[in-house]
């Protein structure tokens, strides 16, 4: 899934991967010109999460890059897997 949403002059692009090392989805917010606190909350939103583990990475396409994952899954995560 990957969708662009424009709200008054920002433009936040929103996507979400399957990784098979955590058996779970990882959930994507890229912007140039909306800082990662505020992505935090978009993909939250977004995405229903209640509670989350967050990595801010770089982007070749966007200043402001931001990765998540649910946590609040009842599944026990790997603290050792790479997402």
């Amino acid at each position: 899934m990957s969708m662009t949403n424009t709200h008054a002059h920002t433009d936040i692009h929103i996507s979400q991967r399957y990784n098979a090392n955590i058996d779970r989805p990882v959930y994507y917010a890229k912007s140039n010109t909306i800082e990662e606190e505020a992505l935090i909350d978009h993909a939250v939103a977004h995405f229903g999460i209640r509670e989350w583990a967050m990595a801010c990475i770089n982007s070749a396409t966007h200043e402001h890059a931001i990765k998540l994952i649910d946590t609040d899954t009842g599944d026990m995560l790997d603290t050792d897997a790479r997402w």
